[in-house]
């Protein structure tokens, strides 16, 4: 954290073993889940007070009926 509690920037070293660290732990948690199981991954962490956008990633069966991601007409 900065003087003024704002966190700051991890190392490209420490942020890529942090996303290896976490894609692994998603791995394993999405194969022990039946196949069809819905899953939204959200990127939800800002490392700022400014809002950024972030990543969702939406897989298998939707509330309407039809799988993530909806197929090209």
């Amino acid at each position: 954290m900065d003087d003024y509690g704002i966190p700051t920037a991890l190392p490209a070293a420490a942020r890529e073993k942090a996303v290896a660290e976490a894609d692994g732990r998603i791995g394993a948690l999405l194969t022990r889940l039946p196949p069809d199981t819905t899953i939204l991954l959200a990127g939800v962490s800002d490392v700022t007070p400014n809002a950024h956008l972030h990543v969702a990633i939406a897989t298998g069966p939707a509330p309407t009926g039809p799988a993530y991601p909806p197929t090209a007409t």
